[in-house]
């Protein structure tokens, strides 16, 4: 919802809407839920939007909640907005809070796709998004799925991403590109991470990629792969946990006193965990996300026991194991892994699939 009871539009001689305008229950002027009372538009020689004025209660040029009054947009002969650009109450340029850029550019091929893009300051310059990309480049399939995506840094060259914020490109800190396949249903199949000199390389997580396999509903079944393009896990320590007695655990396989190191995109350094530091891991775990692999540590031996989705029955913070135990326990699981090829348990899916997607862009 817009966040006004009611909306009043004019319209021009061609039948698009040129003003408009936000009331409350009572006919009040009032703001929509992004700050702006109304808006105005302008139009270029095709009927493509090329300004937008985002108004305040008193009928003047007012920001809205991602910093900016006023967007500008150019087109090319195709209606592919090639374009955007950004500025305040004042006709300043200024930046998108959204993303961090002025002015975001791209250049499209005869099929509407995306292939080239590039992200700008207040000064024309190259500028880096939060996302930490400058811009990038695009293949793609004769389905029309993204094959290939390279990431730029200022001089249009790969670059990896080096941010680690919660708005980054997921798994990409430390990539430079990505290669995609697809099967005849256009169902992502395999990504693998490329270098800047367009090699196989690993990302900040130590993965080089996924490959993923559908079962007969559709379910996608996500898991890493090693530089090799062999499957693999992650070293990241999720948690430790002693099992309690009577936990619910036991049903299977776990015992009372075995230590549970669980695996996945956080890194715990085995002192006791903070109060915000246990609040966000049972958050992540509500909000569905799943470790990547179950170790049980029993009596000075690693025991790697299977759970559905990588749940292990038990939760449990014991934040009063002692960082040397913890650190005999992750030696002893290191050991155990250069003997044995560990099997990842409960990969978790990133939940989209690439198809035509781009860089992040504005709406």
């Amino acid at each position: 919802s817009s966040g006004a009871h009611l909306i009043r539009r004019i319209y021009d001689d061609k039948g698009r809407v040129k003003d408009e305008r936000c009331f409350g229950i009572d006919q009040e002027l009032c703001e929509n839920k992004n700050g702006n009372h109304g808006f105005v538009y302008k139009y270029d020689n095709h009927g493509k939007i090329e300004e937008q004025i985002n108004l305040g209660i008193n009928g003047k040029p007012k920001e809205n909640e991602s910093g900016y009054a006023i967007v500008r947009m150019k087109y090319d002969n195709n209606g592919n907005q090639t374009e955007w650009a950004c500025f305040n109450a004042h006709n300043q340029p200024c930046l998108n809070l959204t993303d961090g850029t002025h002015m975001t550019r791209k250049v499209f091929d005869h099929k509407g796709r995306i292939i080239e893009q590039r992200n700008y300051g207040l000064y024309g310059k190259p500028i880096e998004s939060m996302d930490g990309i400058y811009g990038g480049s695009f293949k793609y399939d004769e389905r029309g799925n993204a094959t290939q995506i390279i990431f730029w840094g200022p001089d249009d060259k790969p670059k990896e991403i080096e941010k680690d914020t919660s708005t980054t490109i997921k798994d990409m800190k430390g990539v430079a590109g990505i290669n995609m396949t697809y099967d005849d249903q256009n169902r992502l199949l395999k990504m693998s991470y490329l270098g800047r000199g367009g090699n196989p390389c690993l990302n900040a997580n130590g993965v080089s990629g996924a490959v993923i396999t559908y079962n007969a509903s559709g379910t996608p079944d996500k898991k890493f792969t090693d530089i090799s393009g062999q499957e693999c896990g992650s070293d990241k320590v999720v948690s430790v946990s002693i099992v309690p007695v009577d936990s619910p655990g036991s049903k299977k396989g776990v015992r009372s006193g075995d230590i549970i190191l669980v695996y996945g995109r956080w890194e715990w350094s085995g002192n006791p965990l903070t109060e915000k530091e246990i609040e966000t891991l049972i958050a992540a775990f509500n909000s569905g996300v799943r470790p990547l692999r179950v170790v049980v540590y029993r009596n000075g031996e690693i025991i790697e026991l299977e759970f559905a989705s990588g749940k292990m029955g038990v939760l449990v913070m014991d934040t009063s194991i002692s960082n040397d135990l913890f650190q005999k326990v992750k030696e002893s699981y290191h050991r155990h892994k250069a003997e044995k090829t560990i099997i990842s348990f409960g990969c978790f899916w990133s939940g989209y699939r690439i198809g035509t997607s781009s860089l992040p862009t504005k709406a």
